[in-house]
């Protein structure tokens, strides 16, 4: 069956409202007769929440979260003891400092053994746009090296992962509520030669946590945020979090046991891939209230159990994580955690930390492990 007159025409009309402009060499005033929305972004990827998709730049290459190819490295109980590297937090499976190394001070106060990388050179200049910014920001009077090491200190206090670059930019990665989430911080002098931008961009994971992070980053750098060194102390936050999937009244994500059972028969079923992740999440999210959680081990315990045990042997370590991270919120009840009675839990952590390839499933893992171990 033939297109229409009508079709045609309006698919000129779409052809001719040019949405993206990819060739950034090209003005946008070079395009006769077409109105341009949007520019893609210079550098980065704006807001990008890829979760299925490698990205092809330098170390930020998520495996497939269909299939994860394990390791066979054995991981010992010493390990959990000690606090070895088997259970320490690393970057992308990496136990390389350089590829991807903490450069500020290390947690817990203690001076860092490694000297912080400071750039020597001229901080790159902010290039000029025809779109309106819309990534995390803020600016600053202070000078650059003030600013690298004040960004230094505040990512370590979030324990955010970074590498430092020579052209002023790091290279981010935190795990929030299990969700590897990676970003880049780049700053830019601006025409008043005075300030400085430092940007945010997320690289790869969830929107709201990429925002999250960076609120709370910026927290950190209030002492050189132009916009809040002035300001008084006050009783409440300026920069609450309001990205985080808090209440915003008591009982606002609370959900029904019909709700809660629907989620349970598709994590208990043969469910695609990407159908499986968002209920996975889905559960993981509801599982941080108190309300749900009950709901879970009353009245749907043997639902429950069952697909916490198929989500900890999924091949997906995002799912895996997301289990872990579900069992943690119980464990912060001894009786709950009990009462749950998950069969040969130490175990399958074990089994966990030997064939996962990714260090944040191991750090969630050991985690597990010893605050079980702690009330048993």
């Amino acid at each position: 069956m033939g297109r229409s007159d009508h079709e045609d025409d309006w698919i000129d009309e779409v052809q001719h409202r040019e949405g993206f402009v990819l060739d950034e060499s090209m003005s946008a005033l070079e395009i006769p007769d077409r109105e341009v929305t949007y520019r893609r972004a210079p550098a980065e990827t704006q807001f990008m929440t890829s979760r299925f998709d490698s990205q092809t730049e330098d170390i930020f290459v998520p495996l497939a979260p269909d299939k994860v190819v394990f390791t066979t490295s054995p991981a010992t109980l010493q390990d959990l003891e000690d606090g070895s590297s088997t259970v320490a937090f690393g970057p992308m499976g990496s136990s390389n400092p350089k590829d991807f190394g903490l450069h500020g001070e290390e947690q817990g106060g203690a001076e860092s053994t490694r000297k912080i990388f400071v750039p020597t050179g001229e901080v790159p200049d902010a290039r000029e746009v025809a779109y309106h910014q819309v990534n995390p920001m803020f600016e600053s009077c202070e000078r650059a090296d003030v600013i690298f090491r004040t960004l230094h200190k505040a990512m370590a206090a979030q324990d955010v992962e970074f590498s430092c670059n020579p052209d002023w930019t790091m290279d981010a990665y935190a795990l929030v509520a299990a969700e590897e989430v990676f970003l880049n911080v780049q700053l830019h002098r601006l025409a008043m030669k005075s300030t400085i931008r430092i940007d945010f961009n997320l690289r790869s994971g969830d929107e709201l946590k990429f925002l999250g992070l960076t609120d709370s980053i910026r927290k950190e750098c209030r002492s050189i945020d132009k916009d809040m060194i002035g300001l008084p102390e006050l009783s409440f936050d300026i920069l609450a979090d309001w990205s985080s999937p808090g209440e915003l009244f008591p009982g606002s994500l609370t959900v029904d046991s019909q709700e809660l059972s629907m989620l349970l028969l598709e994590i208990n079923s043969e469910a695609p891939p990407f159908t499986r992740y968002e209920v996975a999440k889905r559960l993981k999210e509801l599982c941080q209230y108190d309300s749900n959680r009950r709901a879970l081990s009353d009245l749907l315990k043997e639902q429950f159990v069952t697909g916490l045990q198929s989500m900890l042997k999924d091949d997906n370590e995002d799912i895996v994580r997301f289990a872990i991270y579900t069992i943690l919120n119980f464990a912060d009840d001894v009786s709950s955690l009990n009462d749950l009675e998950l069969p040969r839990l130490p175990e399958t952590l074990r089994d966990i930390l030997t064939l996962s390839q990714k260090e944040s499933t191991k750090k969630l893992a050991g985690d597990l492990y010893k605050t079980i171990n702690a009330v048993c």
